[in-house]
């Protein structure tokens, strides 16, 4: 395996499991409505389960596994409201399809892990539509 699809696989390990949707699983969030705090819940469970699932094919290729943590620029916010938050999620969501996008195009000579990484691309397109769909039924309210 080349070492540089690894690297880019790590790199999509740390998209996933430190992205913003997943930290503020743990910042707790002020939010009025249930229903968005459900589904930043599923989003960082799809997110974690997403990182796992390329973890496996840098393991089945004697990888390392990336460390790493949350951005320190996250610590900022604990306690927001949703509402101010829900935009710099989809900002960050719209990172993270594009880095999968990007990844997709790298990976022609690799067609299982390219296929991986086009599932992970469908899920945070979907992802994406639906932190879209909560602000849209905010801003309608």
């Amino acid at each position: 395996m080349n070492p540089q699809i690894l690297d880019l696989l790590a790199e999509l390990v740390r998209l996933h499991r430190y992205s913003l949707v997943r930290y503020l699983r743990y910042a707790d969030p002020w939010a009025e409505n249930r229903e968005a705090t459900e589904v930043l819940r599923q989003i960082s469970d799809m997110q974690e389960a997403a990182a796992e699932r390329l973890e496996t094919v840098i393991l089945q290729y004697d990888g390392e596994l990336p460390v790493g943590d949350f951005p320190l620029e996250y610590t900022s916010l604990h306690d927001l409201a949703l509402n101010y938050l829900l935009p710099k999620a989809i900002e960050h969501q719209r990172g993270l399809v594009a880095s999968l996008r990007d990844a997709v195009g790298q990976l022609d000579d690799e067609p299982e892990i390219q296929a991986l990484v086009e599932e992970a691309l469908g899920e945070a397109k979907g992802h994406l539509e639906s932190l879209e769909e909560l602000v849209t039924a905010k801003s309608a309210a």
